[in-house]
């Protein structure tokens, strides 16, 4: 700090009449200038140990960080998401200013924010707010195709640090689902949600989002389980996926006026019907083995 001061008083003595309230965001916007030109690279925890210095110059701050996951790439730096919450509590609405950035930057279907820690948005007072404004970013930038694993699980991470959120995290999505029922993708994303970070609910949420919303358009696109294989053979992820659909339709049966959801009921038993021959043609393969 001594040195700070120091540096500090010799360049307000020199520039008495600058914006800059001290040296340090005076280098930074200059660095900032000179990245134009040549390679500028600036410590990896410039926002954790210096960001009270940019509280005037919050802009600054934010630059300093575009340009670091310019030149190091998303997720190989801030993997903890530590610099990302102090330019945050300069101005959360940087959060929406650097994923907007991404998004722009990044190639249709292929924006991602998987690396980025974004875990610290429930520890704050506006946590359901902010979190509800990045899935609009990340929905219009990455709209759901299929029953791949959907970046907004990033949000929503059930590891040990996202655990501790899962309360907070199930009651948004109750919300949620109450707020946007009549939006197809916002419904189909957070179902994709709820498969990876919480498939014990799939039925509850299920039973909220119908009752709601029964328009059997919605059912027909959305999918309960993310793909891929739990072996050399489809018929295991087959037979999960018919006991599931039976539990949909027991679980429509069970709410009130079961009559308002013959059709979704009578689609659900379709479906079971094509599984099952799907099921039989895989076990047949399974027991002839591969034919060129």
């Amino acid at each position: 700090m001594h040195e700070y001061d120091k540096y500090t008083r010799a360049f307000l003595t020199a520039h008495p009449t600058s914006d800059h309230p001290n040296f340090v965001t005076y280098a930074a916007e200059l660095l900032l200038r000179k990245s134009k030109d040549v390679r500028i690279f600036l410590d990896r925890h410039v926002w954790e140990r210096c960001w009270h210095f940019f509280i005037s110059k919050p802009s600054i701050l934010k630059a300093v960080y575009v340009h670091q996951y310019r030149m190091n790439g998303v997720g190989h730096y801030d993997f903890k998401g530590i610099e990302l919450r102090s330019t945050c509590s300069l101005d959360k609405r940087f959060i929406f200013e650097y994923l907007t950035t991404l998004a722009a930057e990044s190639k249709p279907l292929r924006f991602s924010f998987d690396k980025i820690n974004l875990l610290f948005l429930w520890e704050l007072p506006e946590s359901e707010a902010l979190v509800d404004e990045v899935l609009e970013i990340v929905i219009k930038a990455s709209p759901p195709w299929s029953n791949s694993e959907h970046t907004a699980n990033s949000l929503f991470k059930q590891d040990s640090d996202g655990v501790k959120y899962k309360g907070a995290m199930i009651s948004f999505i109750g919300r949620y689902i109450e707020k946007y029922h009549r939006l197809k993708d916002h419904m189909i994303v957070i179902m994709n949600v709820i498969c990876k970070s919480f498939s014990d609910m799939r039925i509850h949420f299920f039973k909220q989002m119908v009752q709601l919303n029964p328009d059997l358009d919605l059912y027909k696109n959305m999918h309960f389980e993310l793909g891929g294989l739990s072996g050399s053979s489809l018929v295991p992820t087959l037979e999960r996926q018919i006991s599931f659909t039976k539990a949909q339709i027991d679980a429509l049966k069970a709410l009130p006026n079961p009559l308002k959801f013959v059709t979704l009921i009578s689609f659900l038993e379709n479906r079971i019907l094509s599984l099952l021959e799907h099921k039989e043609r895989e076990l047949k393969n399974d027991f002839v083995g591969w034919q060129d």
